[in-house]
């Protein structure tokens, strides 16, 4: 799962060359290093599955670095039959909501094309046809619990499960708790019930190009958040996450609960954690031939895998907005996020390599990978622990998404 995982970091702030052609109907985009289909498609305004269609490509992430890929109007863009249709391989933490907004096809047309009743039952490694032109391949299945957007309005329904509530719902599908409360006249969040049919509103899912512009809710909040210090340079993650699921009400004893359950990995964050836990800071992953190589840490892929294993609820993403992290907060769920030491103060570039431990694609990393538990915020920032010194440190917004940015969002949170 490593080629799904590392195609969503995107850590590029330039994009690539652009070159009218065809009478101004299509362009050519020449692909940046860490760049991804998805990304590109919400630059030009298309979707994935159009792009695919218009360069003959079988699989989203077969595309390098210094390729030319046709970049079609979608007035223009072929019109997708069978043969037209694209393979996904499901990446750890995906649904099928996201998918589909991705190659801007619906639910609906996704789940039939695979046989799916069930929105909820994918997994990891499993192969998706994504049908092309997003014309659905046959009435949504009876038993599924969401039906394809509306027209109109842009909404959808859900059909709550037993089991489910408010915000878990909220998160699903990339909305806000109050959007969705306020678009079912719900005035407490905890009385929803098994059967109960849920609108959702078309509102858009967080992604990177949101944040900085997301207004912070009125007030503030902030939650007593047990701090967990690190015992070795390199814990640091292990310590965030043990803070959030204390306060969560999970065991953790100290960081190396939470690190003895992490999978490693030689040289690749994405796969386990990188190095002897005792490298000095500011070291590299072996083959990312600057400064000094032999230790990193981790990014969220396998904290996930660690935290499943030890049986605790939990959600992690890329390209988290600043909203979601407000909405978390304001829900009393503490996030863990991934940036660097001090949040950019020691201005370290980007560095991207080709790991052994992976399948061909690259990782980017940075000196001074570090993790912070968010606690907190206000109209003009966000409270942090920091494990490294055991305090607890106030962030400008604009601050922190830019140092938060560079490495994809990465954001992991503990739930009930």
């Amino acid at each position: 799962m490593y080629r799904i995982s590392c195609a969503i970091l995107l850590v590029m702030l330039v994009a690539g060359p652009v070159a009218a052609q065809d009478g101004g109907e299509a362009a050519t985009h020449v692909v940046q290093p860490g760049e991804n289909l998805f990304r590109i498609a919400l630059r030009y305004d298309t979707t994935v599955s159009a792009i695919m269609l218009a360069n003959d490509l079988t699989s989203m992430n077969l595309i390098y670095p210094g390729q030319e890929l046709r970049i079609p109007d979608l007035g223009t863009a072929p019109a997708g039959g069978a043969s037209g249709a694209v393979t996904h391989t499901v990446a750890p933490g995906e649904n099928l909501f996201r998918i589909s907004r991705g190659y801007g096809v619906s639910m609906s047309a996704i789940m039939a094309a695979n046989g799916i009743t069930d929105p909820d039952l994918l997994y990891a490694g499993q192969a998706l046809t994504i049908p092309a032109g997003g014309a659905p391949a046959g009435p949504s299945p009876a038993s599924a619990s969401e039906s394809a957007p509306a027209a109109s309005s842009g909404s959808m329904q859900h059909t709550v499960s037993a089991g489910e509530n408010l915000f878990r719902i909220a998160l699903r599908y990339g909305v806000s708790l109050d959007a969705l409360a306020a678009a079912n006249g719900i005035a407490d969040p905890e009385q929803i019930y098994a059967g109960q049919v849920l609108t959702i509103p078309g509102e858009a899912a967080p992604t990177a190009s949101d944040s900085s512009a997301a207004a912070a809710p009125a007030g503030q909040v902030y939650l007593n958040v047990p701090v967990v210090r690190q015992s070795n340079n390199l814990s640091c993650e292990s310590a965030s996450v043990c803070s959030a699921m204390r306060y969560m009400g999970y065991p953790c004893d100290s960081d190396v609960y939470v690190f003895n359950a992490l999978p490693q990995s030689y040289d690749n964050p994405h796969r386990g954690f990188v190095g002897p836990v005792t490298s000095a800071p500011g070291t590299l992953p072996p083959g990312a031939a600057t400064y000094k190589t032999g230790g990193y840490g981790v990014y969220v892929e396998p904290i996930s895998a660690a935290l499943t294993g030890l049986g605790v609820n939990h959600g992690h993403t890329y390209f988290a907005s600043l909203d979601m992290l407000r909405q978390l907060l304001k829900a009393g769920i503490p996030v863990v996020i991934i940036a660097t030491h001090g949040l950019g103060i020691y201005g370290e570039p980007l560095v991207a390599f080709t790991p052994t431990d992976g399948d061909g694609g690259t990782v980017t990393v940075i000196r001074y990978e570090h993790s912070y538990t968010l606690v907190g915020y206000d109209a003009g920032g966000f409270w942090a622990i920091d494990p490294w010194s055991g305090g607890v440190d106030y962030f400008t917004v604009a601050r922190l998404d830019a140092d938060w940015a560079r490495l994809g969002r990465q954001a992991v949170w503990i739930l009930p």
